[in-house]
């Protein structure tokens, strides 16, 4: 999207710069919930990258309605962001199935030295 976005010398600074911000957050925001391993933070969070996400769509969605960008380049991008957006949704919701549950979260980052007893 960064090149994408780049070759638009009539877009101006800021909105480039509320695109790519927005872009950064989804994926920021992912990695912060799946970090703090709780799954209502998980699931908070993913819900936060899902604004962004809204967000992201919404600029997108200017620039094509404003015919910045052409049909093939928003069709790119609504087909990916569809995809994502539809991934973090049913991952949101298995995460809720689990709480519901209530189900532990697993964490499969443990160091297995301090998890050993040694003699």
């Amino acid at each position: 999207m960064r090149k994408k976005t780049k070759n638009l010398p009539e877009l101006n600074y800021k909105i480039r710069n509320q695109i790519k911000d927005s872009a950064f957050s989804i994926s920021s925001n992912i990695a912060e919930g799946h970090c703090r391993r709780f799954l209502k933070e998980n699931i908070q969070f993913n819900n936060i990258a899902l604004g962004s996400m809204g967000e992201n769509y919404t600029q997108i969605f200017a620039l094509f309605y404003s015919e910045d960008i052409d049909d093939a380049w928003f069709n790119e991008y609504d087909k990916m962001h569809y995809s994502l957006e539809n991934k973090l949704l049913n991952l949101n919701k298995s995460f809720i199935q689990k709480l519901q549950n209530n189900e532990n979260w697993e964490s499969d980052y443990k160091i297995k030295e301090l998890t050993k007893h040694y003699s």
